[in-house]
């Protein structure tokens, strides 16, 4: 897969892009939000981000570990949703 991204000129995302990713992928399902409602996809995404900078060492800890980058995003979610 990495032939992909350099022969695109990509360099592959990093586990916390994907776990932002994945993240993302949750908060649209649970959300009911559309890939074609760009602004809240927008949305959505600036809120992933924020969320994984405050859980930076959890994240580190799961990619240590080589855990799937979706049980990470899940437990991430499980976590927040517990809290509300």
């Amino acid at each position: 897969m990495s032939n992909l991204y350099e022969s695109l000129g990509l360099s592959k995302p990093g586990y916390q892009e994907r776990v932002v990713s994945a993240l993302l992928n949750i908060f649209m399902e649970e959300e009911g939000v559309s890939e074609k409602s760009f602004s809240k996809v927008d949305e959505l995404k600036e809120k992933c981000v924020a969320i994984c900078k405050t859980n930076t060492a959890q994240i580190s800890n799961f990619e240590a570990k080589s855990a799937r980058v979706e049980l990470c995003a899940e437990i991430i979610w499980f976590n927040l949703s517990t809290k509300a």
